[in-house]
């Protein structure tokens, strides 16, 4: 029988965490799912509990493939899903206890996608915002995958739901070239299809930030991959024009000149300022954006810098005067 869910899982040397994961899923009160673990060339015991889950519970797959990054894992998992919706989730990750009737409960005829709320935990304060829930157009959607109303950021594939028959109809996928912004361009490219989804500030996630994280390994040795943060907002602003909302472009050029910046930065801090990777960032911008677009926001920049150099000086002489 098909199930109403595909929760797809990425396994990748996470034996300390996915017990966790696998449990959260398995004690859920809704139950009409298939969790697909996808063990992506692991080391360690990754694939043996996922094996072990496999052989109590018939709703877990065990998959074992050559390491592909993330984004592999994730194709192949949708490549077998069968069900109804797909739910992502890291396998570092955990659901909240209710999560999976949160979400199917939004998840009508009507919408193709529902977008949740989610926790961090980082040994840092998280405010989780007021419970709003709402019908949001494709277009608002993808406005906060660049300008959340509510989170600091919902670019994320996890807490969310999306109809699968979208995802195969328009062969979407996640980017395997890419190591920072697949999930957002995924969003993106997803939401160009949809007609309208359901939009909750409940929590669904726990998201666990821990030491090896990507985002901590940016400032780092492998600074390097970053630069395909800046190549998944290029295709972005192609899709993005695709919506026929000023306001989403807009979004997303500045934000992909914000990340060719801090790839300046990265390649200044971590890479000697190697001329030809400065190169290469600088013709990859201007390939993107239009010499207006591109003066236009370099004017802007300056601009603030001067300003802020004025008011750091005069702080600093006023500190002084006293």
């Amino acid at each position: 029988m098909t199930p109403f869910l595909t929760i797809i899982i990425p396994c990748y040397n996470s034996e300390l965490y996915l017990k966790d994961c696998l449990d959260s899923i398995r004690t859920q009160g809704f139950t009409d799912f298939e969790v697909l673990m996808i063990d992506d060339g692991s080391t360690d015991r990754t694939g043996c509990i996922i094996d072990d889950f496999s052989g109590v519970d018939s709703r877990f797959k065990a998959i074992h493939q050559q390491n592909g990054g993330v984004s592999s894992a994730r194709n192949a998992g949708l490549k077998a899903a069968t069900g109804e919706w797909i739910c992502f989730i890291d396998s570092d990750d955990t659901l909240k206890p209710d999560a999976l009737n949160t979400l199917t409960n939004l998840a009508d005829n009507e919408s193709d996608i529902v977008f949740a709320g989610y926790e961090i935990f980082n040994n840092k304060p998280f405010n989780i915002p007021q419970p709003i829930t709402s019908v949001k157009t494709n277009v608002e959607l993808a406005l906060e995958l660049f300008a959340p109303s509510d989170y600091n950021y919902m670019g994320y594939s996890v807490a969310k739901l999306f109809r699968r028959s979208i995802i195969t109809d328009n062969d979407i996928h996640f980017d395997e070239s890419l190591f920072y912004n697949e999930d957002r361009l995924f969003n993106l490219s997803f939401l160009l299809y949809t007609r309208k989804g359901m939009y909750t500030t409940v929590p669904v996630y726990n998201y666990i930030e821990r030491a090896g994280s990507a985002m901590v390994a940016i400032e780092g040795p492998s600074f390097w991959k970053f630069e395909t943060d800046l190549d998944a907002f290029i295709k972005m602003i192609a899709i993005a024009v695709k919506f026929g909302s000023d306001k989403l472009i807009g979004l997303v050029n500045r934000q992909t000149y914000g990340s060719y910046l801090y790839n300046l930065h990265l390649n200044k801090k971590y890479g000697h300022n190697n001329s030809i990777a400065n190169r290469r960032l600088n013709a990859k911008i201007r390939t993107a954006l239009t010499r207006k677009q591109y003066y236009s926001m370099e004017a802007a920049r300056r601009i603030s810098s001067f300003k802020s150099s004025v008011y750091n000086t005069y702080v600093r002489l006023a500190r002084l005067s006293k």
